[in-house]
């Protein structure tokens, strides 16, 4: 999983490490040599070292996904038909782009933890207040801890919330694709409109009902929680599932190759 985990001795025992958040590192950074072990801080080489992808691989990546996207809009620029599959696909690749674009500096595909270690002595109560807060805060709900959580994680839920958005809004401008049968681009009109809007809608009626009924999904609210996004995961396995449908009923002019194909690429 990453990231960075505090452990209060040397020895690696269960119950010892503690995960941090981006928060919580942070702040023990601006304490540094307070509570942890300067030599246990690893510099910027020791962090870049773990990725498992370097510059080039992380660039060829890059130029492979931008080349797809100058391919669909070469398609769409010269009227030529495109299929639902290559619409979520270009959805996916440019949110893809815009991750790999803010975050290519980071290290890729890191499986285990980087453990600081404490300073010998008890535990400082600040310090033990801390993790405690974050254990409880990890036993409730992702979405609905980072509603509550300002900075990094609410920004998280933003974040995921832009994507879901960006995605089903790619689905949506399939609209007047070609069809086999009114009941397809029904299901498809129906299914990528609900994919859009609905995290959208959801997400600040969980943060108006946290500010309401601050304990409400401690108890019974789990329900609606999970029907909301059982919903969304539903209607997005029905867009798969046209998509690889609609496959079979490509128009003639789905075939044809644009001016980008001519050119040598990868």
């Amino acid at each position: 999983m990453g990231g960075f985990a505090i452990r209060s001795n040397t020895k690696r025992r269960a119950g010892d490490i503690h995960h941090l958040t981006a928060e919580s590192l942070l702040q023990l950074m601006r304490l540094q040599g307070r509570y942890i072990k300067g030599d246990s801080l690893p510099n910027q080489e020791d962090v870049q070292d773990r990725s498992k992808s370097d510059f080039f691989a992380k660039s060829l990546t890059v130029l492979q996904i931008s080349w797809f996207i100058v391919n669909c809009i070469a398609r769409l620029a010269n009227g030529l038909p495109t299929t639902q599959l290559e619409m979520s696909v270009f959805g996916m690749a440019t949110c893809s782009l815009f991750t790999y674009a803010i975050l290519f500096e980071k290290p890729y595909s890191v499986k285990s933890a980087t453990i600081l270690l404490c300073l010998d002595g008890p535990m400082p109560d600040d310090m033990r207040e801390m993790l405690q807060s974050e254990m409880d805060e990890r036993e409730r709900s992702g979405v609905v801890r980072n509603l509550r959580t300002s900075g990094g994680g609410f920004m998280s839920t933003v974040t995921m919330v832009g994507f879901a958005v960006t995605i089903g809004a790619f689905h949506v401008a399939a609209w007047n694709f070609h069809y086999p049968t009114d009941a397809d681009m029904w299901v498809w009109r129906i299914s990528s409109v609900v994919s859009c809007t609905l995290l959208l809608v959801v997400v600040p009626v969980l943060e108006a009902i946290l500010e309401k009924v601050p304990g409400y999904f401690d108890s019974d609210g789990n329900a609606l929680l999970i029907s909301c996004f059982g919903l969304y995961i539903g209607t997005r396995a029905i867009l798969a599932v046209e998509m690889i449908r609609l496959l079979f009923f490509i128009p003639p002019e789905g075939f044809l190759v644009t001016w980008v194909d001519s050119v040598p690429h990868l």
